[in-house]
Parts: structure tokens; C-alpha cells; sequence
């Protein structure tokens, strides 16, 4: 297996040299093994880099594309480049290409604002996409980010509360994920 890994790393690039025509290349070597890449950035998850992923079978049946939040206003407030729209539109456009492939995320809980409602959109989005995992972090501020100076005003129970109810919505997606690696080698 050949693992790729970087923040975002889909955004690499050097002149006109980008991260498909890296893959194009590497599912080119000669010989048996996976290529599998983390993490990607919604922002830089081309129709090329797609269509490579669908291309071959080199490439692991795995992709993981972090969401961070199913509401539109906490990504602007995360200056996160994407919406929820868009995401939705990825993860369909990967699916068709490479029907099967396991998809997993990050998410955030508790951000600085975050409403009921607003973390409600991420539940749908979780019952939705139907992830196989997902890293989920309560939010906690770190210096140099966006949210640094914001006020963190979603209680450390509401976010472990919040937390609870996606790693349980999970908890249902993943098991009918991986009931069809039953009696697979």
C-alpha cells in the first residue's frame, strides 16, 4: 500500500504538475498494491481527480473528504471555501464513479455559534451520506485559527451531547457499510 498524506492533499501541485496527474502516474507503476491518499479537501476535489479515482482499481475503494459541518453558515464561519450543496455534489459525483467506495469524514461539534438548527443540518447530512467513518472533534479553539477569537459559547456538555448523536447515527451507517464485506477476502 502507498499512502499519500498532507493536510490537503489534493491541493498539491508544482507549475502545471497537479494531484491527478501525480495519481495518473503512480496507478502506473508496475505491480499489486493499493494507492490511497488522506486527507482531501472538498475545495480541491476536481472532476479529474474523480475520474481518476473511478479509473483504477489500484487506487483503494476509500476516500476521505472532510465535511467539518452540514451548515452552510458554519462553514462560511470556518472559512472553509464550500457548502453543504457542493459536498452533497462531490460525494455523488465520486459514488457514480466508483460506485461502492467507502467514504469518511471530519466533523466539528460545538463550534463558536453553532444553534440547534444549525447542528441539526449536520445530522442530516451524516443520515444522508451515510458515512462508513468519521473523526468527530468537540470544538476547541487553537491559536492562529479563524475561530480564535471568537467566543466559545457552546457548552462542554452540548458538544459531548452532539457528539453522541453522530458517532450513534455511525454507529447504524457503518454496520450496513461493512455487512457487505461479509464472506469477502
Amino acid at each position: 500500500e502507498i499512502v499519500l498524506i498532507a493536510q490537503n492533499v489534493n491541493s498539491y501541485h508544482s507549475g502545471d504538475y497537479d494531484f491527478p496527474k501525480l495519481l495518473s502516474q503512480l496507478v502506473n507503476i508496475p505491480g499489486h498494491f493499493w494507492l490511497r491518499f488522506s486527507s482531501s479537501h472538498p475545495k480541491d476535489m476536481s472532476d479529474e481527480l474523480i475520474r481518476i479515482i473511478g479509473l483504477s482499481d489500484k487506487i483503494a475503494n476509500h476516500l476521505h473528504l472532510a465535511v467539518q459541518s452540514g451548515d452552510d453558515e458554519i462553514l462560511e464561519a470556518m472559512n472553509r471555501k464550500y457548502n453543504s450543496a457542493h459536498y452533497r455534489e462531490l460525494i455523488a459525483k465520486v459514488r457514480s464513479a466508483r460506485p461502492g467506495i467507502a467514504i469518511t469524514t471530519d466533523v466539528i461539534v460545538g463550534f463558536p455559534g453553532e444553534t440547534e438548527a444549525q447542528f441539526q443540518n449536520t445530522v442530516k447530512l451524516f443520515k444522508e451520506i451515510k458515512f462508513e467513518m468519521a473523526y468527530t472533534a468537540q470544538y476547541s479553539p487553537r491559536p492562529g485559527t479563524v475561530s480564535w477569537k471568537m467566543t466559545d459559547n457552546v457548552s462542554h456538555e452540548e458538544k459531548e451531547r452532539r457528539e453522541k448523536i453522530l458517532t450513534a447515527i455511525l454507529a447504524e451507517t457503518s454496520l450496513v457499510a461493512n455487512e457487505k464485506y461479509l464472506d469477502q477476502e
